[in-house]
């Protein structure tokens, strides 16, 4: 017997608590006219909304209404300017693009609970002078982010008394900044915990930096590349940074401008999986998107394959297009990374062929995991004798142990990546329903016992507790071997335990 629960019937604790994964001017919109329970409800003082879209500018009257019970309002000043006053005295979080006027802000002095501002001035001021002088005047503001697409100035004056002194914590600068613009700006923050700024050299940085910086987001171009180095960065961050917490640091390699390679670095390899970074949990990630890579460093992120603390091995590969910008191939995007560091778990988000995957393999033979989106097999008898070799040469020298598929594949298919992967002991799989499951488990614990494999992740969308016992039925009528399963939210996880 089902039973049907009408939405107004919850409880006003649960609707409120649900209310908040909605954008409020929706909720405003649906729900005011539809009773008086809800009207009541959403004019409640203890409800408050997010604003986050423009279509309230063709309706103000319902943005005034409720402007005493917004925690967080972001527009576009372009089509309609609001004066952010005293009453909106819930206002926590507050974003306006194509700001065009600093008349605009001057009232924000007067919310009790502004802490975080976000202004995108687009392309309409040449000098931010006057908007940072005014936005270090918020009392409670401990966010500012500041965007612009074009270049700017930004002197501050080097006289300061206490009173100018901003509490601000995290600043992130999203426009062209000058060292001395930048030096004018520092004094300002005393309480500097985040810093993200366009990229300068060491030398200047040294003058910039507070020593009570818990975060530091840099971004550095191709042409800086002998700034990854991490010996260098461990030496600055010990003598200038010793409460440094979180790093984030991007290095650009671009392959653009007339396709000239970009310079391959000349360090020593491998450093940034050092003692120094491992202890702080700051690990390295490379990207590959379209004509340019990215190498990243930043905090520790648990990832699918992970079991162990192993964090010196935990350099992770993202390829977001398989076919780079010509002229250049595959192989020399990673050679310039392979020139840096090992890569042991590779993730491939397009489709590729396994003709091309079998390539980037032989490459990489350091890797353990690999996660693929999505991959097309040719028909074997179609495979040329070089795709043949190569092939050959992957099943002696790889030594990944761990696989994810992003999307189901047929049988036939699963027999050749056991071919290839011959070491694998975890397959992890999307399997969008639960009769794919079913046909996919009986074919594993049929060949079971040929097989190293011995753990199995199967997600599945809506998975509950009765799919799991049919799971586990099938597998004592189809297996003689012990094993456990559970879940986990929608993953449901099998181990076969081998038999002594």
């Amino acid at each position: 017997m089902s039973v049907v629960i009408l939405f107004e019937n919850l409880s006003n604790e649960l609707i409120i608590e649900i209310f908040e994964y909605f954008n409020g001017y929706e909720i405003c919109k649906s729900f005011s006219n539809l009773n008086s329970h809800f009207q009541q409800l959403i004019n409640s003082s203890f409800v408050l909304f997010k604003f986050y879209s423009n279509d309230f500018i063709t309706d103000n009257q319902l943005l005034l209404n409720h402007k005493h019970q917004l925690i967080s309002l972001q527009y576009d000043a372009s089509f309609s300017s609001y004066s952010i006053d005293s009453s909106f005295n819930h206002l926590e979080s507050l974003i306006i693009n194509n700001i065009s006027s600093i008349k605009l802000l001057s009232n924000l002095s007067s919310l009790p609970r502004l802490y975080s501002l976000t202004i995108d001035t687009q392309s309409r001021f040449d000098d931010l002078t006057q908007l940072y002088q005014l936005v270090f005047t918020l009392p409670k503001l401990k966010y500012f982010k500041c965007i612009s697409e074009i270049r700017t100035l930004c002197y501050l004056s080097s006289k300061i008394n206490d009173k100018q002194l901003s509490n601000l914590e995290y600043l992130y600068c999203d426009h062209t900044c000058t060292i001395n613009e930048l030096s004018t700006i520092i004094p300002y923050l005393p309480k500097l915990r985040s810093l993200s700024f366009y990229p300068i050299t060491l030398n200047n940085l040294k003058l910039l930096i507070n020593e009570n910086l818990e975060v530091l987001s840099l971004d550095f171009a191709y042409e800086d590349i002998e700034y990854f180095d991490a010996y260098l960065w461990e030496s600055f961050i010990l003598k200038y940074l010793p409460k440094l917490e979180k790093t984030y640091f991007t290095f650009d390699t671009y392959y653009g401008n007339g396709y000239e390679s970009p310079i391959l670095y000349n360090g020593m390899p491998n450093k940034f999986n050092s003692s120094f970074w491992i202890q702080r949990k700051w690990i390295l990630e490379i990207k590959i998107i379209f004509d340019s890579i990215y190498y990243l460093i930043n905090p520790y992120k648990k990832r699918w394959y992970e079991n162990e603390n192993d964090y010196s091995k935990l350099v992770h590969l993202i390829i977001e297009d398989d076919d780079p910008v010509k002229p250049f191939t595959i192989n020399q995007y990673l050679n310039h990374i392979l020139n840096l560091t090992q890569i042991f778990h590779l993730e491939i988000h397009e489709i590729i062929s396994l003709n091309k995957l079998s390539q980037i393999l032989l490459l990489l033979p350091d890797l353990q995991t690999l996660h693929l989106d999505s991959i097309s097999f040719l028909n074997l008898e179609d495979i040329s004798d070089e795709e043949f070799v190569h092939f050959i040469a992957l099943i002696k020298k790889n030594q990944i142990k761990k696989l994810f598929l992003e999307k189901r594949i047929g049988i036939d298919a699963f027999e050749l990546l056991f071919t290839i992967f011959p070491h694998l002991n975890y397959l992890q799989i999307n399997c969008r329903d639960y009769q794919y499951t079913q046909f996919l488990l009986k074919y594993l614990l049929k060949h079971q016992n040929n097989k190293l494999i011995r753990l199995f992740c199967f997600s599945i969308p809506f998975a509950d507790d009765k799919m799991m016992n049919k799971l586990k039925n099938l597998i004592i009528q189809n297996s003689t071997s012990n094993f456990t399963i559970q879940r986990v939210s929608d993953h449901i996880y099998v181990n076969i335990i081998e038999n002594n």
